[in-house]
This record gives structure tokens, C-alpha cells and sequence, in this order.
């Protein structure tokens, strides 16, 4: 399964866009997950660097923070999945209504 589609990429916010609205404005564009642990990035906004795509977004894991991570390495992590139904904002997610 492809990661980031074509779709995907063209619905993310640049970097730094959605920055200022609140959590129940900001659409979450795609939801990774990893099927050995109960990692989960929500991703909010992104862009082309080069031959990768920066993304930044929400995780929740050990600790639950905001930060970047590069597609190509998303790629690299096996058992690493997108999930195809995910619809939410960030508000729900920090509320802990959708998963």
C-alpha cells in the first residue's frame, strides 16, 4: 500500500499554514499507525523536499507531541500502515472521540 497518494499530497497544507487556527479547524489530512505498537501520527500539513515529503503532524505513543517526520522514513519502518477511513480534526483527537 502506498503511504501518501497522489490524492493525499495535493490536499496537504504547506508547512506552517494551518498554524494559529484551533484544534477543531485544523483537518487531518491522513492517520498513520503501526500494527506491533500503539504509535499514530496524524498528519496535518506537508510538502515536497526534493525527491521526500516533509510532513508534520500529531503523534501519540509514548509521548503524545507535535513534530516532523519525512515520508521516506515512514517508508523505511516496517509494519508501518495508513488508514484507508480515517476523517477527523485534531480536536477530536486530542479529546480522545476518535482513535
Amino acid at each position: 500500500m502506498k503511504l501518501l497518494t497522489e490524492g493525499l499530497k495535493k490536499k496537504l497544507p504547506k508547512i506552517g499554514a494551518t498554524d494559529g487556527l484551533p484544534p477543531s479547524q485544523r483537518k487531518i489530512i491522513c492517520k498513520f499507525f503501526s500494527i506491533r505498537s500503539n504509535w499514530r501520527c496524524y498528519v496535518l500539513e506537508g510538502e515536497r523536499e526534493g525527491d521526500d515529503w516533509r510532513l508534520y503532524g500529531y503523534v501519540k505513543g509514548l509521548d503524545n507531541e507535535y513534530g516532523y517526520v519525512s515520508l521516506n522514513e515512514l517508508q523505511d519502518i516496517s509494519f508501518i500502515e495508513r488508514d484507508l477511513h480515517f476523517e477527523g480534526n485534531l480536536q477530536e483527537v486530542l479529546d480522545g472521540e476518535i482513535f
